[in-house]
């Protein structure tokens, strides 16, 4: 909780936004037309009968239209007709500017300081609007050109949004005069962001005072964001709806600061165009066509507008006269600048690239590394300490690095109870290779010491008022990554134990079905079996006595039927009750060569051409222990589902060893059609086939993987990246010496 200043500034703060409801409002129907901008169900019939209340405002609506380049403004006596005549967003966006400027301006406008003469002690009332008027016209334009690139961008909403983008600083204005006042001066003379003068003189900036004014007039939510968030960058704004409107008013504000029309009361440099353009992603072609053209563009919208204001030429004087009353200003501002404020713009600086490489997912060591690379921005090059322990680990990590930033040596040491993180620290220094002298002349500092964990840095430095915000910002640092790291470790501690429940409920589950599986099979192969045999025998004896091609025919069909269902009965037996294993060495570039060999016989006995099959093996191989006869079988069944997969035309059986894990991994490769997401899920389930009905019983995969866990491996189907399907065998005992551990129990 917020505690004295903190909680006083917090109040105060409050209450000066809660004094934006006594502010003066636009009339009623103007703040009408802002809600309907948004409203795509508004009627047009609405809209002209609220203009039609106002005998001023349709006035003002029928001289714009005899001022509009459309050869028809004399002949428009009605709301109706100028509405069709306009369009009903321009209507909008052309009786709003009137409005809107009355309550910048007061109703009266301020004249624009000549060149050599003072400002106004508060914020220029007429040059602020005709900022923000360049700041519509512009966004108008820009969201005209980018339209394309997206349906978000409608350019009389962004005329809208850049006519009201700066109200906050007109709410600060008129609350608080004396204040404001000075904020702007100081801004003017220093050259410093104003919404950052605002905050520390006032509390709160234009921005937050704009989006609470635009709440309490119930404007739409598009022109809420861009008031409370134009001018940030880019990529500290969040993916909202309207980010995209956030940016072409952004953009269009900086293009007006660039080319000094109006005054905005922000003296800081307006950002270059690229830099405007790269930030938010627009064509800086673009930018540059609108800046190029946006003092003609303000003139011809403010005539159009029935507003006394300057031709084009005029503007562009004012502004080159703005442009070198801004550069004085940057000059003496640059004169005034002393070492303290190069220090605080360096540790800034400093603070901003450390931000942005301490990356959300770095550990503790590494976000100290990044402290150490902040602290030789701030103070210069330095040899440091870091040092870091976790909860959960009694072992602290140090880490010497040198002053060019490369790291020099890792000390990792336990250390009994709670030590304080400080002495930690020095202890390691000396172990991490600094010496005596060194260390005396270094300080030990506590980043963080919390149940989460704790982290230290020695070094050289002296923090000074400048430079002590960069301590509060490592310590915020340091103590998220350590925070991270322990909800991370205990993130992986759950989801492991959560995987291995899985695993064993899906263990338990298998074994419960291929148990009842084995009872039914056994049953069937014993009640099946014998009938299967009689039928199987006397249909091939009734064969012999035959002579028509039909009955041969038909008696051919049972004797197939019944070896098919014998081999299903088999092959159920096999996926529920596998053969014992029984492991010696074994050849297993032979085993696969002789199972190749033995599959393409079979195919072609039946009449079929197999496709080209290749055998790649990576380096040497020993000898595997394995059966080889059982694991045969799951190596044709593998190689047949290839050869069988559609469009296939070439099969590839590749052997090699992971070193890193120590596991033997068998591919098989084929460059079919691939393997569907439905497939994919149930490719090893018993019955499953992807081939039409009739051409396989589905237990060839099953078979295969019961084969494979017999053997402790595992065997994972996925498709290939360009093209065809791929099945791996994976094995993690298969040396002799892996045995006595992982050798899976022997199947019954």
């Amino acid at each position: 909780m917020p505690t004295g200043d903190t909680a006083d500034r917090a109040r105060r703060v409050e209450l000066i936004l809660r004094e934006l409801g006594t502010l003066p409002t636009p009339s009623p129907i103007a703040l009408r037309l802002l809600s309907a901008a948004s409203d795509d169900q508004a009627e047009v019939a609405e809209i002209v009968s609220l203009i039609q209340t106002d005998p001023g405002m349709t006035a003002r609506l029928l001289g714009m239209c005899r001022r509009a380049a459309t050869g028809l403004g004399q002949s428009v006596t009605t709301v109706d007709r100028a509405v069709v005549m306009l369009g009903l967003d321009a209507v909008r966006a052309m009786l709003l500017s009137v409005d809107i400027r009355e309550f910048m301006t007061g109703g009266a406008a301020e004249a624009e300081p000549a060149p050599g003469e003072d400002a106004p002690s508060g914020i220029n009332r007429a040059g602020l609007w005709r900022h923000s008027l360049a700041v519509a016209v512009a966004a108008e334009r820009l969201a005209s050109i980018n339209r394309s690139d997206g349906p978000d961008l409608n350019p009389d909403e962004a005329f809208v949004c850049g006519l009201l983008h700066d109200i906050g600083k007109i709410a600060l204005d008129l609350l608080l005069p004396r204040a404001y006042a000075r904020a702007v001066q100081l801004a003017e003379r220093t050259c410093e962001p104003l919404a950052a003068i605002e905050r520390r003189l006032i509390g709160v900036d234009h921005a937050t005072a704009g989006k609470r004014l635009a709440e309490r007039w119930g404007l739409p939510e598009v022109i809420r964001d861009v008031v409370w968030l134009h001018g940030r960058p880019a990529r500290s704004i969040p993916d909202l709806p309207h980010k995209r409107m956030v940016g072409v008013v952004t953009a269009a504000d900086g293009l007006a600061r660039l080319m000094h029309v109006g005054a905005s009361g922000n003296a800081e440099p307006a950002p270059p165009i690229g830099r405007l353009a790269e930030g938010w992603g627009l064509p800086a072609d673009r930018l540059e066509q609108v800046a190029a053209s946006l003092h003609q563009a303000v003139a011809d919208r403010a005539e159009r507008l029935g507003m006394e204001e300057a031709p084009a030429t005029e503007l562009l004087v004012q502004s080159l006269a703005a442009a070198n009353r801004t550069l004085v200003t940057l000059n003496e501002s640059q004169r005034r600048r002393t070492s303290r404020h190069a220090q605080l713009n360096a540790t800034h600086d400093a603070l901003r690239e450390f931000f942005a490489a301490v990356k959300p997912t770095a550990d503790p060591l590494d976000a100290l590394c990044a402290i150490a690379a902040c602290g030789r921005a701030v103070f210069g090059p330095a040899r440091v300490v870091v040092a870091a322990r976790v909860e959960g680990d009694p072992a602290w990590t140090a880490l010497a690095i040198d002053d060019t930033g490369r790291r020099r040596r890792t000390v990792t040491k336990r250390v009994a109870g709670a030590a304080d993180p400080a002495e930690v620290g020095a202890a390691l220094a000396a172990e991490a290779g600094l010496d005596a002298d060194e260390i005396a002349s270094l300080t030990a500092t506590t980043l963080v010491d919390a149940e989460a964990g704790a982290a230290t840095l020695v070094h050289p430095w002296r923090f000074d008022r400048e430079r002590g915000v960069a301590l509060s910002a490592w310590r915020m640092a340091a103590s998220a990554a350590i925070e991270r790291s322990r909800t991370d470790r205990l993130n992986e501690a759950l989801s492991i134990l959560n995987a291995d429940l899985a695993e064993a409920r899906e263990r338990a589950a298998d074994a419960e079905s291929y148990a009842r599986l084995g009872e039914l099979t056994a049953g069937a192969a014993h009640e099946m079996n014998n009938p299967l045999a009689v039928i199987s025998g006397r249909a091939q004896h009734l064969r012999q006595s035959l002579r028509d091609e039909e009955h041969l025919t038909a008696v051919g069909s049972i004797v197939r039927a019944c070896d098919r269902l014998s081999a299903l009965i088999a092959g159920l037996h096999f996926v529920a009750t596998p053969p014992p294993v029984r492991r010696a060495p074994t050849d297993l570039t032979e085993v696969v060569s002789r199972t190749i060999r033995a599959l393409r016989e079979q195919l072609t006995e039946a009449g079929s051409t197999p496709a080209p099959m290749k055998v790649t093996l990576a380096g040497a191989l020993p000898p595997v222990h394995i059966d080889g006869g059982l694991f045969s079988v799951a190596l044709e069944e593998l190689i047949r589902n290839a050869l069988e997969a559609p469009d296939s035309e070439r099969v590839e059986v590749r052997i090699q060893t992971d070193d890193d894990f120590d596991r033997l991994m068998i591919t098989v490769l084929d460059d079919g059609a691939g393997i569907s997401p439905e497939a994919l899920a149930h490719a090893t389930d018993p019955f499953f086939s992807r081939r039409d009905a009739g051409r396989g019983i589905g237990l060839g995969l099953a078979k295969a993987r019961r084969v494979v866990e017999a053997h402790g491996g595992t065997l994972t189907v996925r498709p290939r990246p360009d093209r065809g399907t791929e099945a791996r065998i994976t094995l993690t005992a298969w040396r002799p010496e892996h045995m006595d551990e992982h050798s899976p129990p022997i199947a019954a």
